[in-house]
Order: structure tokens, then sequence, then C-alpha cells
């Protein structure tokens, strides 16, 4: 079976040109139909409901089948603790058939949505449980049955979902970060994956280049395939590996640093220093932060840049010019960005 990188070398511009991409309507829409009184989830919901009870499942079994999923691209994503029962085995590709025949628009895949990769690679472990050939929506999809793409804010992304995470959570920061001023810069994603934000800079914020480091090699598989999909691959240059050997030699070229690394980006808050201008500029400090501890967290990260500041030999006055709440992470936690301004203290004499 090929897998990404394989599908990626074989790539050619005009193949991707070609390549039907799923509109933003389908890929997170619950909408089934205006004259059917059912949306997606609670089609889903009623199809299984009644294989179930065909099948004369216990009582218990139906009333657990979930209310809720996620839809991406042509894929349904069923609960991690789902369906895991031994009961439901026996007459699940025929479900799962029906299933995705009865949604609207139909789905070709059905998989099962897995625990948070604890891992610094941030792996995948989305399991795929059925698959329908006949309707996948394009040749790399058969060839790569986990592959995925849709198109949100007017970018193409594409990826490998048993292979690399994603988050539907995250559209409004990369909606945000498109439409930042940063137009001619040069910056620094010292996370990149698959272009979450390395995308909008350059698509939609008109960045001039972009340095790219990313260590999984799936990530940035699907990295090069979107760069060339949305045709700036001539404005980014990617670093696989370890960004703590990588980033060092970009050089202090960055007018913006973004640190997208969940739960905490510290660990590379030397590195963002390094690769900033002399002259200063922007970082986009990702953490997941207590509600409690969030003054706090904005008064450390603001300290912590200027103690590194001082280490690599740059005079900047910092400051913390706004902090941007994505979305909850745990009871109580958020996923905050801050946006952290350095300033040459010369230009303020």
């Amino acid at each position: 079976m090929a897998t990404i990188r394989d599908l990626v070398a074989s790539t050619d511009d005009a193949e991707l040109q070609r390549l039907k991409i799923v509109p933003d309507r389908d890929a997170y829409s619950n909408k089934f139909g205006k004259t059917s009184g059912f949306n997606r989830n609670e089609v889903v919901r009623s199809t299984i409901c009644a294989h179930a009870s065909k099948h004369q499942l216990p009582a218990e079994l139906v009333k657990a089948v979930p209310e809720k999923y996620e839809f991406v691209s042509d894929v349904l994503m069923v609960p991690r603790d789902s369906f895991l029962e031994p009961q439901w085995a026996p007459f699940a590709d025929e479900m799962w058939a029906q299933v995705c025949a009865s949604a609207k628009p139909a789905f070709s895949r059905v998989a099962r949505k897995a625990f948070i990769d604890k891992s610094e690679k941030r792996q995948s472990r989305v399991e795929l449980l059925y698959l329908n050939n006949e309707v996948l929506m394009s040749q790399r999809s058969k060839e790569a049955p986990g592959w995925v793409e849709i198109r949100e804010n007017g970018i193409v992304y594409g990826w490998d979902l048993t292979r690399v995470m994603f988050s539907s959570g995250n559209v409004t920061e990369k909606a945000r970060m498109a439409n930042i001023e940063c137009r001619g810069e040069t910056i620094v994603d010292l996370f990149c994956g698959i272009g979450y934000y390395v995308l909008p800079f350059l698509v939609l914020g008109g960045a001039a280049f972009v340095h790219a480091c990313e260590w999984n090699p799936d990530s940035v598989a699907a990295l090069h395939f979107n760069l060339e999909r949305n045709h700036v691959a001539d404005k980014c240059k990617v670093y696989l590996g370890d960004n703590r050997e990588t980033a060092p030699t970009i050089g202090a070229v960055a007018d913006r640093v973004n640190l997208g690394l969940l739960p905490t980006s510290e660990k590379a808050w030397p590195l963002a220093m390094q690769v900033l201008k002399p002259s200063g500029g922007w970082f986009h400090v990702h953490d997941n932060v207590a509600v409690e501890d969030r003054d706090a967290w904005e008064q450390r990260v603001v300290n912590s840049m200027r103690q590194l500041a001082q280490q690599y030999g740059k005079d900047l006055t910092i400051s913390c010019k706004h902090v941007e709440k994505v979305k909850s992470y745990a009871p109580k936690v958020y996923h905050l960005v801050a946006d952290i301004h350095c300033v040459s203290s010369n230009s303020l004499a």
C-alpha cells in the first residue's frame, strides 16, 4: 500500500489541479437535507439503531449509541469508546455501508477517533473501520485509504488521518493568522505540521517566505502536497527533523515566529528568540493554560522572552499585545495564544 510520501513523490502539479476537493460546506457541515427534518447526526444514529434492533442487541448497547459525530471530508468519525463490544462485529460492514449511503452527501469511510497522542511527534491513532472504494472521492484516497482533503477558508488541506493529527477546532485561529498584517514578511513556524498556519500565512496573509520545521515524516509529506496544491511551494523551505537541530541553521531572519505546539511550546522559546531578527518582530505562543493561571502565564511568557533576549544579545523591548482564547482543552483549561511584540530598544530612543 502506498504511503503519503510515495504519493507526494510521484505527483506533478497537473495532477494536483485535477483533484476533486471537498467544498467548505460539505467538509464540516451537519446538514442532511432541507426537507428531511434530519441532520447528519440523526441519520447516522437512526440507521445504527435500526441495525441494532434488527439484530436484537441488548437495550443498553442501543442506548449507548452516540448522538453526535464528527465529519471530516467524506469520512464519518465515531467516538473512540464506541462500538467496541463484540456484538457489533457480525453485521458491522453491513451497518456502516448503509450508514454511509444514507447520509447526504454520502460517506466513503468510517473511522474511530483515538486518544490524543502524547508523543512529541503527535502521530495519529485513528482506526479505519469501513471503506467503500467505489465512492472514494479521489484516486489518492484509493491508494492511501486514510487520505482526506478539505477546503478551509479557501485553502486546501490534505493529510492521512490514520497517520497525522488534525484539529478542526483551530479553524478560528488559522483564520486569525490569515488576517494578520504579515505581507512581505519572513516567518518561521517551529511546529508546522501539515501547514496549519504556514498555508494561511502564505496563501492569504501574503508572507514573502516561510521556514517550516517539522519532525513527523508523514506530516512533512502532507505539507509538501499542500504547498504544491495551493501553489506556494516556492515560498517555503521545509526542515525535516528535530527543530533543536534544524532551527539554529535558519539564522536570525524572522519577522514573525509561530510556536503552535500543545500542551506547551515553552521548550522552543529559546529557538524562537534565536531566529528572530535583531530588529524584533512577533511571537505567537501557544499553550494550554488553566483559567486561574491566565494572567500569571502571560506575564511569565513576557518575562521569559525578555531574559532570552538578553541571553542572545538582542536589545529588545518586549510586551504582550493580545491573548487569544482558541478553544476549551479540558475543564477550566484553555488553548491560548499570546501575541508577543518585540521592538528594538534603539528605535524607541
